[in-house]
């Protein structure tokens, strides 16, 4: 989880330098800001660089609330995400990316404020034992950055992510899968393994979930299923771990017919 977060943070603090790079352009309206606006924003990015995100957040948020004409309101609303985010405070920095959204839809931090909303919901997820919501929402997060924002610089770490999303949620599936074969419940571990075959082809439980859907289909009378599972995993697997096995499977089906 560790590695996960400071990689995303690293991308992330790349955009800590956009209040300088693009101070020009918003410099041009003040707004009713009292004081120099810039040198409030280089403020709250001085503290935000060093990990002061409460005092940045303070800083950004005395900005939006004397700025009348919203002159400030994409960056500072970004911003204010992000000291969440620095913090680890996923469920707030989550709202905060998804009000930038509403409000900045077409934005030029759209596409970033949409990754980090992934990287809230990514950097939540838990062991392949435990519920999948996260790893859920970080892949349907990730894949809205593609088909919304599909020229982003973002767009190859989103592939990335979803890569890894998948690889959770077909780990998940195969582990209940699983826990259900044991315990000859088969049709509804026949249903898991269905699902993970179907959804995330080419994962790496693809190979074992194919040989134990053969098996819960044995167990559940249905041996020409069976034998077309066990011929899918040879073709697509010649390899495999199991081919023993599953040629000694298909020998008996066979017996059986």
């Amino acid at each position: 989880m560790m590695v996960r977060t400071m990689k995303a943070r690293g991308i992330w603090g790349a955009f800590l330098v956009l209040p300088l790079v693009l101070g020009c352009s918003w410099g041009k309206d003040r707004g009713a800001l009292e004081g120099d606006p810039m040198a409030l924003l280089r403020e709250g990015h001085e503290k935000l660089a060093k990990g002061r995100y409460e005092a940045a957040r303070e800083v950004y948020q005395r900005i939006q609330a004397q700025d009348a004409r919203k002159a400030y309101g994409a960056l500072t609303q970004i911003r204010i995400a992000d000291t969440y985010y620095g913090e680890a405070l996923y469920e707030e920095a989550r709202a905060e990316y998804e009000k930038f959204l509403n409000l900045y839809p077409y934005n030029r931090l759209a596409s970033y404020a949409q990754y980090q909303l992934g990287m809230c919901f990514f950097n939540q997820m838990d062991t392949v034992d435990r519920n999948p919501e996260f790893a859920q929402k970080a892949l349907e997060a990730f894949e809205t950055l593609l088909s919304r924002y599909p020229q982003s610089p973002y767009a190859e770490e989103a592939r990335i992510k979803i890569a890894l999303c998948k690889a959770h949620l077909a780990a998940y599936e195969y582990y209940v899968g699983m826990f259900y074969f044991k315990a000859k419940a088969y049709q509804a571990a026949a249903g898991r393994f269905e699902y993970l075959i179907q959804h995330y082809p080419r994962s790496q439980q693809e190979p074992d979930a194919l040989y134990h859907l053969a098996l819960s289909y044995q167990a559940l009378n249905r041996p020409r299923d069976a034998q077309s599972v066990l011929n899918r995993l040879l073709n697509r697997y010649p390899d495999t771990s199991y081919r023993s096995r599953a040629n000694r499977l298909l020998s008996q089906l066979a017996d059986q017919e």
